[in-house]
């Protein structure tokens, strides 16, 4: 576990390469998608769907929300921290909030 946090806080999209447990530790992914939203894609559904781990996601690269899960795609919150480098983040956004 020590080796995997150390790589990924280095690297988070080496979350990619860890085991199904270790993508569905809320320490590791923290770590992973704080140093690299991308990484969310490879965390365990249920943190995809954890709004704090989201959040921390989305500040590293907004493109991240596109790996949310619906419940958090249709967030306001979540929507508005996405989209404020880059409006097109929009069309990963639930129906509901997209024609607001």
């Amino acid at each position: 576990r020590a080796i995997v946090l150390a790589a990924i806080t280095e690297n988070g999209s080496a979350l990619e390469h860890a085991s199904r447990q270790l993508r569905s530790d809320r320490d590791i992914v923290k770590a992973a998608v704080t140093s690299h939203g991308y990484a969310l894609k490879y965390a365990s559904s249920k943190l995809r769907n954890n709004k704090e781990i989201v959040l921390l996601a989305i500040k590293s690269n907004g493109y991240a929300l596109q790996f949310a899960s619906a419940a958090l795609q249709d967030d306001d919150e979540i929507v508005k921290e996405a989209i404020k480098n880059d409006k097109a983040i929009i069309r990963w956004a639930s129906n509901r909030i997209r024609r607001q």
